[in-house]
């Protein structure tokens, strides 16, 4: 592979769906197989051999891959398949890779078996009153069922569940729900059922066959790093797409989750959804309308979704949020207005400025590949016509994007230097460098980061740190000093593709970030405390290591830092705001995260455990709702920003909106409170 040759893609997460399946029966598996493995051997930056740590760690993704649940196997089907756990590397040497026929087709007969159960479950009597349970523990692992008779007992359990909670959707009153149950059941029933079957018949319309070794594949690449992945033609196209600035499209990105949802995974920054403000990440989609079609979402594979959305400019999304409200969205393809709205300048206090930074993404189509770095240079120079004192650039949520619109943001902030070191597997180091003198603005800056900041920027925030030239607040970082290339694995493109790690990056200090995060100067409260976020939670993950430093860097002098830092760090103990974040943190780590209680199968249990989860929920963001009202900041937008929406009354409604959200953040209000700090002690 020749260096500088290629396009490197710097993202964070992308989640591949297995259900996304392209019968590869004309393909040999083993050339698969081999194939895949010679173009991570020449092209991945750590490449592992082919030994019985492979087998044993390809084994455990590719078991966990097929069965993630652990609810269609059992653990007698687990024992005929750890026969083949120490075997793998010899199978794929010998060129005998029969051993995958085994898996699709005990798990093709696993599936009908569910079916087989699930559909004389309509016909059973189902016990709503019995002393059964159902468990609850953040800290024992779920394990297979013993046989198939544990296995079913789980299974009609599940579907009582999940029966009880859609009662429980029904009114919100506990004695109108029991006067009226077994009516209710009568009707929720079969639905339940039927999805379940759906979910299961879903997985038997694709190519089992193809989905098994598709997975197996997977596993390979995996095994190299959690970033590298396999893709078969399908999957390669919609993560392409997914990159594209330029297409029309609604601006989310939908997957199905466990239970059959289809669930918005991602709001591109500046599109549809995200001018229009009413659909949030995680919100599930229930239905699609358009015109006189209608899509309902009830066991829908993502094919078809993906189908309707692309041949439909205009749709009502009707949708349901985390709270359990129900609302219709109507949004019209468009273009994304990234450029236009996303990187947009705003003064806060008559004195300060704030840029939101959603992605370093890059126009590959401009004539000289500007993107982000040359848009967040406008902004600046309109807030440098306001007067401002110092700047705000806020990172969180941004999961990566372009290393090169990364460095040129740095350089416009340093005099000159080297702003990072990139290593690939067999060559020496590369530092890139800023060589243009000056900067575009001098004055103090404030980095906000959180733990979904990756990748890119992690880049920007690190030099910007170790140069001196802004303080990092927020939470550590994502941790991921990587970055990804798509490579086909065949001259044959049937053969499929793969996403490689080819790069890391490390800090102008010599230092890499990877899995351990930039860490701020100041660490501020957030809802996400002890998610377990980052790519240090990932299984074989790359190391944190040091390399050597060629070009040395000279550090900025900031007057009175550790002074601002100590103010800030005694302001967070008695903020309220900050505060009341870490109890909304602690209540929902406690009752939807670190679980550890059971629940009796009968609706009066599950009722009054699922409202009073819903009831405290809602009273605490009731509280920080109104709690966030006071002491509002002051929030204008530039005098040139002005000129620009005064024309646009869509624009200027969704400006209204971001002015609010800015001025009740208590991130960004201390964040400023930083930049006062730098004033009055300067």
């Amino acid at each position: 592979m020749k260096q500088l040759q290629l396009v490197v893609i710097f993202f964070t997460i992308f989640v591949t769906s297995s259900q996304h399946i392209v019968s590869q029966k004309g393909t040999d598996f083993c050339a698969q197989i081999t194939a895949l493995n010679a173009v991570l051997k020449e092209n991945h930056y750590n490449a592992k051999p082919i030994d019985d740590a492979f087998s044993k760690a390809v084994y455990e993704l590719f078991i966990n891959a097929l069965d993630p649940e652990k609810i269609i196997f059992t653990k007698d089907d687990i024992e005929i398949f750890n026969k083949d756990k120490e075997h793998l590397d010899s199978y794929i040497t010998q060129n005998n890779c029969s051993f995958i026929d085994k898996y699709s087709t005990l798990i093709k007969t696993k599936i009908k078996h569910r079916m087989v159960f699930l559909s004389a479950l309509k016909n059973k009597k189902l016990r709503y009153n019995s002393l059964d349970s159902i468990s609850y523990s953040a800290t024992k692992e779920f394990e297979y069922s013993k046989n198939s008779e544990t296995l079913d007992t789980y299974w009609d359990k599940k579907i009582r569940l999940k029966i009880i909670y859609k009662v429980t959707e029904m009114d919100s009153t506990l004695t109108y729900l029991q006067k009226n149950f077994i009516d209710f059941e009568k009707r929720i029933k079969e639905a339940v059922i039927e999805n379940e079957i759906c979910l299961l018949e879903e997985l038997l319309n694709h190519d089992i066959i193809s989905r098994t070794k598709e997975q197996f594949l997977n596993a390979i690449a995996h095994y190299q790093d959690p970033n590298s992945v396999f893709f078969n033609f399908y999957e390669k196209e919609v993560f392409e797409t997914a990159l594209s600035t330029h297409d029309l499209s609604f601006g989310i990105a939908a997957n199905k989750n466990e239970k059959g949802d289809i669930v918005i995974t991602y709001i591109e920054p500046g599109g549809a959804a995200f001018l229009d403000q009413k659909m949030e990440t995680n919100d599930v989609i229930l239905n699609l309308t358009s015109g006189k079609t209608s899509l309902n979402t009830n066991c829908v594979s993502i094919e078809n979704i993906t189908e309707y959305l692309n041949q439909h400019d205009t749709i009502v999304f009707k949708v349901k949020n985390k709270s359990g409200g129900i609302l219709d969205v109507k949004l019209t393809k468009s273009a994304s207005k990234i450029e236009e709205n996303s990187v947009r300048g705003y003064v806060l206090n008559n004195d300060y400025g704030y840029i939101k930074i959603p992605s370093f993404y890059i126009d590959f189509e401009s004539s000289n590949n500007q993107g982000l770095a040359n848009d967040v240079a406008k902004e600046v120079y309109k807030l440098k016509k306001e007067n401002i004192k110092g700047l705000i650039l806020d990172l969180r949520y941004n999961g990566g994007g372009s290393m090169s619109q990364a460095s040129d943001l740095v350089g416009m902030f340093i005099n000159k230097g080297p702003i990072t070191i990139i290593k690939q597997n067999s060559t020496d180091p590369i530092t890139v460098k800023d060589f243009k003198r000056g900067s575009i603005f001098s004055k103090p800056i404030v980095i906000i980061v959180n733990s979904f900041s990756a990748s890119a920027s992690e880049l920007f925030a690190g030099a910007m740190q170790d140069y001196n030239r802004a303080i990092i607040v927020g939470s550590t970082t994502y941790g991921k000093a990587t970055a990804q290339l798509i490579l086909p694995i065949h001259a044959d493109m049937e053969f499929g593709f793969s996403k490689i790690t080819v790069e890391k990056f490390y800090r102008i200090s010599g230092k890499s970030h990877q899995s351990t995060g930039v860490v701020p100067d100041v660490i501020f409260p957030s809802f996400y405390d002890d998610f377990e976020i980052g790519e240090q939670y990932e299984s074989h993950t790359l190391k944190s290591d040091s390399i050597a430093v060629s070009f040395q860097h000279t550090p900025l002098e900031f007057k009175n830092k550790e002074a601002i830092l100590k103010n800030s760090k005694n302001r967070i103990l008695t903020d309220k705001g900050f505060q009341f974040l870490k109890k909304m943190n602690a209540y929902y780590l406690k009752n939807f995260i670190h679980l550890n209680y059971s629940l009796r199968l009968n609706l009066k249990n599950i009722y009054e455990h699922s409202h009073q989860l819903f009831e405290g929920w809602e009273a605490l963001e009731t509280s920080f709702n109104e709690l966030k009202k006071t002491d509002a900041l002051s929030v204008t937008n530039s005098e040139s920003t002005n000129q620009i929406i005064q024309f646009n009354d869509e624009d200027t409604e969704y400006n209204k909106l971001v002015l609010v959200e800015i001025s009740t953040d208590f991130h960004i209000k201390e964040a400023l409170n930083i930049l006062t700090d730098y004033s009055n002690l300067n």
